[in-house]
């Protein structure tokens, strides 16, 4: 089942597609990913890559967590899905004095990993240790901040940010070593240009959950036997 809506209404890819509770009424339960993939196997392992930060929703991997709608007696499917990976945001401040356009600045983050396979089954990220690369973070028209997604990460040294300018000028900032990337969290990189150097500070918030999901999934009745 799919849906290109942000309301969730999901339909099977064809009638051979259309799902039934057991006629036992045996509890079932739905596993439900998002965004689609074509190919993927039947034991629902999803390939993750961040290389490419040019369509963010491309590589928004989101899981659901089913809610209700288990068997044939209580059938009205309902999912929440949750971001599973890492969102930043950099967000820009030119000191007095300072001439630098902030819309001329170019983003690299380095350090990070960028590919691992999500199991949607057991709900776990395995990361490919050896896929450090550089990440660039495009100009998305709004010329005071980068958005990005990335692979969660555990608390520890060798992450930094590049900015370079359009003059050629680079600042360098290390990230906290402290700091942990967590899943479903977008963290705020307050950053300002001082001139030779930049001063960073970091704000946490819950990413927005998205939609509760319910729909039928007896659209046509079960046949007899």
């Amino acid at each position: 089942y799919y849906t290109t809506s942000q309301a969730g209404d999901f339909h099977p890819t064809s009638s051979a597609d259309i799902v039934y509770f057991p006629q036992n009424n045996d509890r079932v339960l739905f596993k439900s990913y998002s965004p689609s993939r074509s190919g993927l196997q039947r034991d629902l392992r999803f390939p993750i890559s961040v290389n490419d930060q040019s369509n963010l929703p491309d590589i928004d991997f989101m899981t659901a967590e089913h809610l209700s709608g288990f068997t044939r007696e209580d059938r009205d499917v309902s999912l929440r899905f949750h971001h599973r990976l890492t969102k930043v945001e950099y967000l820009f401040t030119v000191a007095d004095g300072v001439e630098i356009c902030p819309e001329d600045i170019a983003l690299t983050l380095k350090g990070m990993k960028t590919t691992g396979v999500y199991d949607i089954f057991s709900e776990t990220l395995t990361v490919n240790d050896d896929s450090t690369a550089d990440i660039e973070i495009p100009n998305r028209g709004t010329s005071s901040s980068r958005v990005g997604i990335v692979l969660p990460r555990p608390a520890g040294p060798g992450v930094s940010f590049d900015l370079t300018t359009s003059s050629g000028s680079v600042f360098t900032a290390d990230m906290d070593e402290e700091l942990a990337l967590k899943p479903g969290y977008k963290y705020l990189f307050h950053i300002t240009l001082e001139g030779t150097s930049m001063s960073v500070r970091v704000t946490i918030k819950d990413w927005i959950e998205g939609p509760t999901t319910n729909y039928d999934i007896l659209g046509i009745s079960t046949p007899a036997g």
